[in-house]
């Protein structure tokens, strides 16, 4: 993951014009190296609060986000809506589960297996 750059922008997006909350883009892009592309000065107090939180979490944990073990939890193409993955380095591990699109009633039909822990169900 410490090759990637991820980046959290400005809403609208510049490419594909989609409008996604800043917790969901921070929460996406926190697997890798952070940065922030948006304008500071089009933010509310609120938004600026919740960015400083952000670096502060990512902050203490940038070593796993960076350079821990990275595991996709379902496989790709299953469902283009749903994606699960984890970092993981010794006893630490951050998973990121997200949906692209929110659907009414909409279940996950399986497990999450998830890497470093016993995975039976009782």
């Amino acid at each position: 993951m410490s090759t990637f750059s991820n980046h959290v922008s400005a809403v609208p997006n510049d490419q594909i014009k989609r409008v996604t909350g800043l917790k969901f883009r921070q929460d996406v892009n926190s697997f890798g190296p952070l940065g922030y592309e948006l304008d500071l000065t089009q933010l509310d107090d609120e938004e600026k609060d919740a960015i400083k939180q952000h670096i502060s979490w990512y902050k203490q944990r940038r070593d796993l986000l960076v350079n821990g073990k990275f595991s996709q939890l379902l496989p790709i193409g299953d469902d283009q809506n749903i994606y699960a993955w984890s970092m993981r380095k010794g006893p630490e591990q951050v998973i990121g589960f997200y949906r692209k699109l929110a659907r009414p009633n909409e279940t996950l039909d399986h497990y999450l297996k998830l890497p470093g822990l016993s995975n039976t169900v009782e």
